[in-house]
């Protein structure tokens, strides 16, 4: 039906065209028509998109949703693949990264476990095996003796390790009680404690400390501080020389304990502050394996930093920062 005319006139040289509507009434019918499929066709489309939104949320959530259950049944290799830049996908990323970092704790769980068994196991397996040769007849005085010393060297063994483990799960709680220390002073009344161990195998310690104040726990300082130390001297050769340094600045403490000992290997120095890691696989040296992990808990804990630098059959060199309030 047509509904429009239209007429070209000129005007002044120019070009026009008219166009006229004859009949209004089906000219509302037009607009209604136009207005009717304009509010179906919005809705529709609402609808549609409404949809599409939510399957673009919700599908991602009920994965995550799936993950989260393994990651509850302690499987911790549920990896969810979403690439969205929202807040979702920085979920999923988080997501990823918990259970990254649950697995690798899953593992040190494991290896502790197996450490710690180990380290008690064997002491108590020779305190038994010697207890039972005590009790046979025909050992004779010396005999009996000498066995006496190993349960007694094994039962400290055990003492040192319990205090050890009590002390690296304690210390976060018992650093919290902070006082001002001198830093210098601690490190020459080890020094002074260690002249039996020094004077023994040779080892002559050379002193360059300035006045160190600080703020930390002084029961944990001394023992971080008396760990490298202590390791210094086990590990250097008789007549060799261990340099303690200790300066201020850019206002932070620097302490340097360098020996030249034994020395540590690359691969060795990525692990040697992992719970009960020792540098020889048989275990033969004697300790526990969390001397070091103590130090850095302890250092840590002091918002100070430690790096260590060595070379095989050269010396160990570590470098202590603490900050200064």
């Amino acid at each position: 039906m047509k509904n429009t005319v239209g007429l070209p006139f000129e005007y002044e040289g120019q070009k026009y065209a008219l166009f006229m509507r004859l009949d209004i009434k089906l000219l509302f019918s037009e607009m209604h028509f136009i207005i009717g499929g304009f509010f179906i066709f919005i809705p529709a489309v609402s609808i549609i998109a409404m949809i599409l939104a939510a399957w673009y949320l919700v599908k991602p959530i009920q994965r995550l949703s799936k993950a989260t259950k393994l990651v509850a049944s302690e499987n911790f290799d549920a990896h969810i693949d979403i690439d969205r830049a929202d807040e979702i996908g920085q979920l999923a990323t988080n997501f990823n990264l918990m259970t990254k970092e649950l697995k690798k704790q899953r593992e040190i769980r494991k290896e502790f476990i197996r450490n710690v068994s180990h380290d008690f196991q064997t002491p108590l397996q020779s305190i038994s095996g010697y207890a039972s040769l005590i009790q046979q007849q025909n050992a004779d005085a010396a005999r009996t003796k000498h066995y006496g010393e190993i349960i007694e060297r094994e039962s400290e063994r055990l003492s040192h390790l319990t205090k050890q483990l009590l002390l690296w799960q304690s210390a976060t709680k018992l650093a919290e009680q902070k006082e001002k220390l001198l830093l210098d002073a601690i490190v020459k009344q080890i020094v002074s404690e260690q002249q039996f161990l020094l004077q023994r195998k040779n080892i002559s310690v050379w002193l360059d400390l300035e006045s160190l104040e600080m703020y930390g726990s002084e029961p944990f300082i001394v023992h971080a501080i008396d760990n490298l130390l202590s390791n210094a001297v086990k590990y250097s050769e008789a007549n060799t020389e261990i340099n303690v340094i200790g300066k201020v600045c850019d206002k932070e403490i620097e302490l340097v304990i360098q020996d030249e000992g034994q020395g540590i290997s690359e691969e060795q120095i990525t692990r040697i502050f992992e719970p009960f890691y020792r540098g020889d696989e048989a275990r033969s040296t004697t300790g526990t394996g969390l001397g070091l992990v103590i130090v850095k808990q302890v250092v840590d804990m002091h918002d100070g930093t430690i790096a260590v630098q060595s070379e095989k059959g050269v010396g160990t060199k570590f470098t202590l920062t603490f900050p200064i309030y």
